[in-house]
């Protein structure tokens, strides 16, 4: 359904939260399990962006995935940090993830209740 979902509606951007990956779990693929449905975003033609928590292994997280052959084109720069005291536990658990293009930023939080 995930890549049915894709393919039918073609975004430009994909934002995700919670995705609860580690450094170690990346790259992804249509092989690594159970996130095959993620991983095969860039076999679609897609870069990945991810913010892993380094906090806790498996807990939190975003991920931004960009269409190579989109309009935006890739980001000229990836902001992985909020900045300020306050921010030092929401930055450790990844939960924000922006990207600056030439013309405008996405910005995906995944913000606590």
């Amino acid at each position: 359904l995930f890549e049915a979902y894709v393919q039918a509606e073609d975004p430009d951007v994909i934002c995700l939260q919670e995705t609860k990956l580690d450094s170690t779990t990346l790259p992804l693929s249509k092989k690594s399990t159970p996130f095959k449905r993620v991983g095969i975003l860039e076999d679609m033609g897609y870069k990945a962006y991810y913010n892993c928590s380094s906090s806790k292994k498996g807990y939190a997280g975003t991920a931004v995935f960009v269409k190579i052959s989109g309009p935006l084109g890739l980001p000229i720069a990836v902001h992985k940090r909020v900045p300020g005291p306050s921010m030092e536990e929401a930055n450790a658990e990844g939960r924000t993830l922006a990207l600056e293009f030439a013309k405008l930023w996405i910005v995906n939080a995944y913000v606590p209740n």
